[in-house]
């Protein structure tokens, strides 16, 4: 066998083994959409300033009631790592409102893990909570902004199912349409390679 062949068959095999492989490695499960707006909506609560004398319970309120489910543990988690002690008493020397404002997924850039791997796509998760924060005590409002918090992350694209909520519609994204060498062009290329590379293999003479 001469050297072209030998090369040749190395293209074959490169060609038929090497692409089955993503290039980013094992991914472990991702995190639902839904967790990881609760971690953002943790991390808002747990900047929150607060007075550094007196009792420091706090009443919660999440807004909309009909959605605060979604993250108000996550937030009284947050508050509790600022010293504050959540309470349903009307009588707590802090007042908290939290609102909704915005809890968004978007999803981008569909590709793949490697040449002939499985297809990713990158993941955003969007939190903004209307923070505010009064001292009833003193009648002080501590805090009164919007805060934002964002994830970006990388996951399987059959993964999109899982990660979403089906009862829950802001965790559901919108998937955006895949490039035309993803969908067609890549294979094509891949068995026109493979094709001359068997020709070569068997048909180029020394």
């Amino acid at each position: 066998m001469t050297l072209r062949h030998v090369c040749a068959a190395i293209l074959v095999f490169s060609l038929l083994i090497c692409p089955l492989y993503g290039q980013e490695g094992e991914r472990s499960d991702p995190k639902t959409n839904l967790d990881i707006m609760r971690l953002l909506s943790e991390r808002i609560a747990a900047t929150v300033e607060r007075s550094t004398t007196g009792s420091d319970s706090i009443q919660i309120m999440v807004l909309p009631r009909e959605r605060a489910w979604y993250t108000e543990e996550a937030v009284t988690k947050g508050l509790r790592s600022r010293g504050f002690l959540p309470t349903a008493s009307p009588s707590a020397r802090y007042g908290a409102e939290f609102g909704q404002n915005t809890l968004r997924v978007s999803y981008d850039d569909v590709r793949r893990d490697g040449f002939l791997g499985p297809k990713i796509i990158r993941r955003t998760i969007q939190v903004v909570l209307s923070v505010k924060i009064v001292d009833r005590a003193t009648g002080e409002v501590i805090t009164l902004k919007d805060v934002p918090e964002e994830a970006r992350d990388t996951i399987a694209l059959s993964e999109v199912e899982r990660v979403e909520n089906p009862n829950i519609p802001v965790t559901h994204g919108v998937l955006p349409a895949e490039g035309f060498f993803t969908s067609i062009a890549e294979p094509l290329v891949v068995l026109g390679s493979i094709a001359v590379a068997v020709y070569l293999l068997f048909h180029v003479r020394s």
